[in-house]
This record gives C-alpha cells, structure tokens and sequence, in this order.
C-alpha cells in the first residue's frame, strides 16, 4: 500500500474530524436530513475518491484497522484472564502462607511443651541418680557395719 494514499486518507479523516470539532463547538442550527459538508466528505462512497489504487488503499487500511481492533479485543481478554488468573494463585499463596504460619504457631506450642516435659524427666532423672547415690552409700554402710549383705533384693 503506497504511503502516499494513507497520508492522503489520514489527512482527509484529519480535516473531517476538525471540521466535526468545530461544529460542535459552534453549533449551527440545520434540520436533521441536512448534512455538513464534512460529513459528506467522510460518507461519499469509495467510487468518488477518484483513481483505484486510492478505493484499495482506504479498503486495505480499513481492513487492517479491523484487524488491529480484533487483535487488541484478542489481547484485552487474554490479558484480562491472565489478571484473573494472577488474583486466582495470589488468594491461594495468602492462604497457603496463613496456614503455614498456624502451623507454625502449633510447632512452637509443641515445641515448648516438649521442652516442658523434658525439663521434668531431667528432674525426675536428677532425684533418682541422687536417690541410687544415697542408696548406694547406705549399702556401703551397712557393708561395712554388719560385712555381709544379701545380693538378693
């Protein structure tokens, strides 16, 4: 498609939309089935443009102006999904850290109460070494006192 075509059809849409401006700045008080010259402009069928190779340039422009509509629409929605998406795996995440961070709370409780109960063995363990300490030297004494004692208990 020759650049000279789409300069002149962009310049033409260029003209239409100031003209369109303008009268709505400044409106003109026209019946209904009159139409401003600038709207003329714009609706004259692609026959009126004069040679062919300016009909083809305007239909090839407006046919890639449709491409491109349908391809950004294309684009939106997939983007928009994709956000869903994202928020989808971002409320999991937010769950997933909230649970784990339960589960670490219950770890520290267990945990602490794990340290309780081996503080209590170590002195449960402590009064019985002391006890078989004692009982050992009670043997010893009595031993030594009487020189015989019964291995038997």
């Amino acid at each position: 498609m020759p650049d000279s075509t789409i300069r002149e059809s962009n310049e033409e849409l260029k003209q239409w939309k100031e003209e369109r401006i303008q009268s709505l700045r400044t409106p003109e008080l026209s019946s209904v089935d009159e139409k401003s010259e600038s709207e003329k402009t714009v609706c004259k069928p692609l026959s009126d443009l004069g040679s062919p190779t300016k009909q083809n340039a305007l239909t090839n422009a407006i046919k890639e102006n449709e491409n491109l509509k349908r391809k950004l629409l294309y684009i939106t929605k997939e983007n928009t999904s994709l956000l869903q998406e994202m928020s989808r795996l971002k409320e999991k995440q937010m769950k997933l850290e909230d649970d784990l961070r339960e589960v670490s709370n219950m770890d520290e409780l267990d945990t602490k109460e794990e340290d309780l109960e081996y503080s209590k063995l170590a002195v449960t363990a402590k009064g019985q070494h002391v006890e078989i300490e004692r009982l050992k030297s009670d043997i010893q004494r009595l031993k030594s006192k009487c020189g015989h004692v019964s291995k038997e208990t």
